[in-house]
């Protein structure tokens, strides 16, 4: 007769088990709920950094050029304007003068001592 009472015991010693392993997956599950929630948190926080940071650059890119095209249309168009309009110079006269005035440098030098 012992023997029901102690599949009973065994029975509800398996419950008590169960029930103790289901609130401590309860607790696990709530607290890898708060783990993700933190997460999704901190990418979120990351992403609008990021955007702003995506902003900002953008709009120093934009100043840049269009202070690039201000300059390009203004001083440099003047400057090309102006400089086809000067003679184009015999590069292989002055080239030749360049060396002579060279060699005359060297020359004076070497005779100073």
């Amino acid at each position: 007769m012992p023997i029901p009472i102690i599949i009973g015991a065994v029975a509800a010693a398996a419950g008590l088990y169960g029930i103790a392993k289901g609130v401590g997956g309860a607790k696990d599950h709530s607290n890898a709920k708060d783990i993700n929630q933190s997460a999704k948190n901190s990418v979120d926080e990351t992403c609008a950094l990021i955007n702003q940071s995506r902003e900002a650059t953008n709009s120093v890119i934009e100043d840049y050029g269009q202070r690039k095209l201000r300059a390009f249309n203004g001083i440099i168009s003047e400057f090309i304007d102006t400089s086809s309009c000067l003679p184009v110079p015999n590069w292989k006269s002055f080239k030749q003068e360049i060396s002579l005035r060279r060699r005359w440098q060297i020359y004076n030098r070497t005779t100073r001592c």
